[in-house]
């Protein structure tokens, strides 16, 4: 009797130390896979923020691009204009200086602006748009690009009501129109606009030819 006691508790003690000891290793080993997520996740973050870091560096050099491209167009102007000039003085053998007129850098020209509120399902906006926002109705700026108003980027609105409503529904207001830098979560509130998009007006519908990129914040 003594003897299967003895074997029992044995048995027990070894059953509890056996089951606690798995029971550490899970703790341990679902402790190191949130720790990895932690660290994945942080390191998404990172990137995020170092390639909008890019981006905004990009449009500063392309801007200051086309500053230099405008000195230069100006600069031979400005020689063309001279050489002229001399050859005018030679031809009249006239020495009386002259006035070099340097024509004025030509203003930067400021395309229409206008909104859409739901795009179709086939990507496409239809031509009843309003030069007027409404916060509570447009989730779409477009800015016309030509004379002829036939290409036009655009991004999402970014406001508290509209944005609540997409991020409801995002396969009627955002997937026809747009790609995802991440995924849509519970704590999603916010819609920021990566990269805009591009779209080509034809026959009053404006078809769009390239998505925006939007990360959800």
């Amino acid at each position: 009797m003594e003897a299967a006691v003895i074997v029992f508790v044995i048995t027990w003690v070894f059953f509890w130390f056996n089951i606690r000891g798995r029971k550490i290793e899970f703790q341990t080993s679902l402790a190191e896979k949130q720790k990895k997520l932690d660290e994945v996740l942080a390191y998404n973050t990172r990137l995020w923020k170092e390639n909008k870091q890019l981006r905004a560096d990009y449009d500063e050099l392309k801007e200051q691009q086309n500053t230099l491209i405008d000195l230069i167009d100006e600069s031979e102007s400005i020689e063309k204009l001279k050489a002229l000039l001399f050859e005018s003085e030679e031809e009249e053998g006239s020495y009386e200086e002259q006035k070099i007129v340097i024509p004025e850098k030509s203003k930067p020209k400021i395309y229409q602006t206008f909104y859409f509120l739901v795009p179709n399902k086939n990507g496409t906006f239809s031509d009843s748009n309003n030069t007027a926002f409404n916060a509570a109705r447009h989730m779409y700026q477009f800015t016309i690009l030509n004379e002829q108003g036939t290409k036009a980027r655009f991004k999402f609105i970014n406001h508290e009501l509209t944005t609540k409503d997409a991020l409801t529904d995002p396969q009627r207001y955002l997937r026809p129109v747009c790609t995802y830098e991440n995924a849509i979560t519970a704590r999603s509130k916010q819609i920021i606009t990566v990269e805009e998009g591009w779209a080509d007006k034809e026959d009053n519908i404006w078809t769009v030819t390239q998505k925006a990129m939007i990360h959800f914040d």
